[in-house]
């Protein structure tokens, strides 16, 4: 009996180190870029194992998560298709994300590699474990679709946004770390911009929206924007949009000041 306690806390050990380990890489890789999309896959990782495992069982049980287990590739097959986004009819959610993505220079592509690199470390887990493999798969997908259907943009201010939203849909608390340390300083680079507010209001819209991860988004793509957004319930950010001219001075302010940090420590 004591030797198994003693191996079941030596491997609990283990694994906090493991995750401190991770997170401490992906505090130095954003704080160096917040680019650094893998940075902020391993913060994530790190911080929300528990959680996720928790999504994952509820994933499972629905008819689209059974669906991604037996094909976790489904959605990102449909994503990759260029010339089938593009045939879409304007000011649908597929042509919407066409625009989104690959008139940015952008690829459905972009996350899986850092999506590979912050999970390795549950790379055991995540085979013995399909449905983990399928939710990853599933919610990195989806971060650009939810861009276009919630209406966050690719500033600092909408991608914190669009990671608390997150959090409300997935309870995950690496999004709640980064999105709440992101509007710190946010609030300390430019006190204008109202971060904890909009921070609240993409809370908020993820929590009364359907659960997204378990909605048949490959059936939508040719569907009005508009209609998904209502048929979803995710609501327009109001706040975030009255903002965005904030956000476009804060992105340039956060830019600078990442500069001369990379600068000095080069």
């Amino acid at each position: 009996m004591a030797l198994a306690l003693a191996l079941a806390l030596k491997t609990r050990l283990t694994e906090a180190r493991e995750r401190i380990d991770l997170f401490a890489e992906g505090i130095v890789e954003v704080a160096q870029s917040k680019e650094n999309t893998g940075g902020i896959v391993k913060i994530i990782a790190a911080l929300g194992a528990n959680a996720n495992d928790k999504a994952a069982k509820r994933f499972a049980k629905t008819p689209i998560g059974q669906r991604a287990i037996a094909d976790p590739t489904g959605l990102l097959r449909i994503l990759q298709d260029r010339d089938y986004l593009a045939s879409c009819p304007q000011g649908s959610l597929g042509r919407s994300y066409f625009e989104f993505v690959y008139q940015e220079n952008l690829s459905a592509d972009g996350l899986v590699d850092a999506v590979n690199e912050g999970t390795k470390h549950r790379a055991e887990d995540i085979v013995k474990k399909p449905e983990v493999a399928a939710l990853s798969a599933r919610f990195r997908d989806l971060h650009d679709l939810w861009h276009v259907t919630t209406g966050y943009g690719r500033d600092v201010l909408g991608e914190m946004s669009i990671l608390f939203f997150s959090f409300a849909q997935i309870r995950n608390p690496g999004f709640a770390f980064i999105s709440l340390t992101a509007a710190t300083v946010a609030k300390l680079v430019d006190r204008d911009v109202p971060a904890y507010r909009v921070l609240m209001e993409a809370y908020t819209n993820g929590s009364t929206a359907d659960w997204l991860l378990a909605e048949d988004w490959e059936s939508m793509m040719e569907q009005p924007l508009d209609e998904v957004r209502g048929q979803l319930g995710i609501s327009h950010p109001k706040l975030y949009k009255k903002h965005e001219k904030d956000a476009a001075r804060l992105e340039r302010r956060i830019q600078k000041i990442q500069t001369r940090i990379n600068t000095a420590f080069a």
